[in-house]
């Protein structure tokens, strides 16, 4: 499309499509589709949101599809059957736009092609805008394959509806995506713009209690934008540096609301860490005691700088859950970890948070570049020393995945990365030590040493789940 400019109807009608999933139930309506929807519908356009996503009929013939699949051989003639039946249940395709969400890139990303392309199929002038946490980081590898795709979105996503509600627009000038520029035969992408999370209008989830799917017992929320850390093996969009808070009194206004209006008192906090800041953090809490809201909620906090005071007044203020990133304990490769987490004062913290009634959730990652089983070894201790103080351990291998410090500047980290031929089929990024292990023997250790932990997390009757999940089991 590259220059060529695209018209639109001045009543714009959005659908957007969350795909079902393999038997798991979605325990939060997403925040991005909350705040699209209030975006479109304050400028008086239609939203329709489809569900699909725990529809449980799909169970069979989706596990059939996931499993037969080849890497960009999603459009293959055995899956129509299945395509169209999907596409039947998404029902009027005489839509301008077509959104898909895609959380989990490996089983809806799939999907997510195979319907667009028939509906793009069925309805020429329909656009395709495809989003989530993975295609921020892979988006132009996916769209040079499937070129039909109009937009993908790899920053923010309410900058890009904001310019597509406009009446005519062109596609070099919707910030914050990637597009196959036809003019120049090549993937382009536009420039990206970070809002001040103010400027923005608070979601309504009002679609997500008018679908068949049982009704959302917690509700996300974000009181900020942006990360202060820059941790090397982070892809997520918000490791940019930036800070925006909300105004506080709109804040707990906004709760206010939304336990009325939908009967909610359980929330999840989505920011990456509300103690960034404690001036920000405690006035918060002060404001949240104050209002005597009853809300439970969960919440990432980062390890450090948490006297018991504070900690106290995060209980008493309706925390439940906490999310802590420790990554790694033992002492070289936590001191290359941005957060520059002291393990002593996050044993203290951990088991201060657990005294007064929060349940606390970690998550490590193992297979650092050039890590050893000394590490391992740390690790396990760790887990053992604090098993009182933990509820769940999450762990994950390192990956140098695209967008991350580790990606884009992999000599620092001692790394050579390889070319990864599975996009969207393995979560794997493949890379040689320097001067160490080859990738094939890399990613035995890795394997192995995720085996190690998971044994130790399981020996000691801990939890390994979704924090979503547990949140949800604790209220």
């Amino acid at each position: 499309m590259g220059q060529i400019q695209l018209y639109w109807k001045i009543s714009m009608r959005i659908k957007t499509i969350l795909l079902p999933r393999r038997a798991i139930s979605r325990p939060i309506p997403y925040w991005d589709i909350g705040s699209i929807a209030a975006n479109v519908k304050s400028k008086c356009q239609e939203f329709k949101l489809i569900d699909l996503e725990t529809a449980n009929y799909y169970t069979r013939k989706y596990n059939d599809f996931l499993e037969e699949f080849k890497p960009f051989e999603v459009l293959k003639k055995e899956n129509r059957g299945f395509i169209h039946s999907v596409v039947k249940d998404i029902g009027n395709i005489k839509f301008d736009i077509f959104y898909f969400y895609i959380d989990w890139w490996n089983e809806t990303l799939p999907l997510a092609i195979a319907v667009a392309n028939q509906i793009k199929k069925l309805n020429k002038k329909a656009r395709i805008l495809l989003s989530g946490p993975y295609l921020n980081s892979y988006g132009k590898e996916i769209l040079d394959k499937f070129k039909f795709i109009d937009y993908i979105a790899v920053s923010e996503i309410e900058p890009v509806f904001n310019k597509l509600l406009d009446n005519s627009v062109c596609s070099s000038e919707i910030p914050n995506i990637v597009y196959f520029d036809r003019n120049n035969n090549k993937v382009a992408e536009t420039k990206k713009i970070i809002t001040d999370i103010n400027e923005l209008l608070f979601p309504e989830f009002d679609s997500f209690f008018k679908t068949k799917q049982p009704a959302a017992k917690i509700l996300p929320f974000r009181l900020s934008r942006g990360c202060k850390y820059r941790c090397f093996f982070c892809a997520c969009l918000s490791a940019e540096q930036l800070r925006y808070y909300r105004n506080i009194d709109v804040v707990v206004k906004h709760l206010k609301q939304y336990n009325k209006k939908y009967n909610i008192n359980n929330f999840y906090f989505e920011d990456d860490a509300l103690n960034f800041n404690n001036d920000y953090l405690e006035e918060f809490l002060n404001k949240l005691i104050q209002a005597k809201l009853n809300i439970k909620w969960s919440a990432y906090f980062i390890a450090k700088d948490l006297p018991l005071a504070i900690i106290e007044k995060i209980r008493k203020a309706g925390c439940v859950h906490i999310r802590w990133g420790i990554e790694s304990v033992h002492p070289s490769i936590a001191s290359k970890i941005a957060k520059d987490i002291s393990i002593l004062e996050a044993e203290k913290i951990l088991s201060d948070t657990a005294k007064i009634g929060i349940s606390n959730q970690i998550s490590l990652i193992v297979g650092f570049p050039h890590e050893n089983n000394i590490s391992i070894k740390h690790m396990k201790s760790f887990i053992v020393k604090n098993k009182q103080s933990l509820k769940i351990v999450n762990a994950y291998t390192f990956k140098p995945r695209a967008g991350t410090l580790a990606y884009k500047h992999p000599e620092r980290y001692g790394i050579n990365i390889l070319k990864d031929n599975a996009v969207f089929k393995k979560d794997v990024v493949p890379f040689d030590e320097t001067n160490g292990l080859i990738w094939r023997n890399k990613r035995a250790a890795q394997q192995l040493f995720l085996k190690v932990i998971n044994g130790v997390i399981q020996d000691n009757q801990l939890l390994n789940i979704d924090p979503r999940e547990h949140f949800k089991q604790i209220i």
